[in-house]
């Protein structure tokens, strides 16, 4: 099961046949995007507008070869899936209001 939170996938070349797959997710205010300029915007607009823009950048990394590849691909979407609640928890609690 894929998680909820679109994400982008990145392939990297680490040295060797060893390989980065990382999947970035980007969060403006309360919502999530794979995009970096869907990020961008609404914060820019809200900036715009005297609102406090929060945002941010989940990163899901790890290194990998090309016969392990989709097993790593699985084990990293999964990882996502049960991580991203406790993240967005943490990135709510820590969320204040402007004064």
């Amino acid at each position: 099961e894929k998680p909820r939170t679109p994400f982008v996938e990145l392939l990297s070349k680490r040295g060797g046949e060893a390989r980065l797959q990382s999947f970035y997710t980007f969060k403006a205010g309360s919502h999530y995007t794979n995009s970096y300029w869907g990020q961008q915007a609404p914060i820019f607009w809200m900036n715009c507008r005297g609102r406090v823009a929060r945002g941010a950048l989940v990163r899901f990394s790890v290194t990998t070869v090309p016969e392990k590849r989709e097993e790593t691909r699985r084990t990293l979407i999964e990882f996502m899936r049960l991580a991203m609640p406790q993240i967005e928890n943490a990135l709510e609690s820590g969320r204040q209001t402007a004064p």
